[in-house]
């Protein structure tokens, strides 16, 4: 290391386990979140005893981690607790970094009918899942792809109902940053997140032209949240191809579009729209 510095490596629940939700008072989601808040407690309690400061903390975060970083600049349960950050690759205004409405409900709805769970309240069903064996619980999301890996984000942070305790909460535009500063950028060709499985899946780019229409929604991910998904996808298919068909020789432009549309989107929106100092 070229300064002293004392870095703390946090663990969170993921997928189901973090991010499962009913949209209610019993169970609200962002569990994975509401867990890193308890580790930057942890932090706040407990660092000076490993040499580090309790009041220069840092938090820093690459795509998922990104999102995460910029959510606890929003979130109340959060302030405090950290007084800078860098996000990488993302922001709370990706299209996987917040939900809209319903949206995870109805899949926790249909993962509970996948595994034949009996309830009558939402205490129940959690219950029921609880007693689940978890490999077999996370096999049930190959039933939530569409095309390929496609969404590749499912189960992620949603808007809770208002109350103690919650971490996000809605509207998006009655969100109040905490304006500490913040180092915002985006890993080059973060797209090949994607991309890369093309050749493992063994695409057909005559398919994928054929069918963008289709699948550029599901893929790109405004599927849910679109009022006007076929005028998006005219625009982006004239935008990145230009010439009408995609071919193996649009590679580069297919990664530009999937960057763009996961990543370089929320870094923008993310930079204009906090409160501190972006830099």
């Amino acid at each position: 290391m070229d300064e002293d510095v004392v870095i703390v490596d946090v663990n969170y629940r993921v997928g189901i386990y973090g991010f499962l939700s009913f949209e209610d008072r019993d169970l609200p989601g962002n569990m994975g979140l509401k867990d890193q808040v308890m580790a930057l407690r942890w932090v706040k309690q407990n660092i000076a005893s490993f040499g580090g400061d309790p009041n220069s903390v840092t938090l820093v975060g690459e795509s998922a981690g990104a999102g995460s970083v910029y959510h606890h600049t929003i979130s109340p349960l959060s302030k405090g607790l950290f007084h800078r950050g860098i996000a990488e690759s993302g922001s709370s205004y990706g299209l996987w970094c917040a939900a809209p409405e319903g949206f995870t409900k109805k899949l926790s709805i249909k993962l509970l009918e996948l595994l034949n769970c009996k309830y009558t309240t939402t205490k129940a069903a959690v219950e029921c899942i609880k007693n689940m064996d978890p490999n077999e619980v996370v096999k049930k999301l190959e039933h939530f792809r569409e095309w390929q890996i496609d969404p590749i984000f499912n189960f992620g942070p949603v808007l809770e109902p208002q109350g103690p305790g919650a971490f996000l909460t809605g509207p998006v535009s009655s969100w109040v940053h905490n304006p500490v500063p913040l180092l915002m950028g985006m890993t080059s060709a973060e797209g090949l997140l994607r991309t890369l499985y093309f050749p493992y899946l063994n695409l057909s780019y005559e398919w994928y032209s054929n069918n963008f229409e289709k699948i550029a929604p599901i893929s790109l991910l405004y599927f849910a949240s679109a009022p006007n998904p076929n005028e998006i996808t005219r625009k982006v298919r004239n935008y990145y191809f230009p010439k009408g068909k995609i071919t193996e020789d649009d590679w580069v432009n297919i990664t530009n579009m999937y960057s763009d549309s996961w990543m370089t989107t929320a870094i923008l929106d993310g930079a204009n729209k906090h409160t501190g100092d972006v830099f």
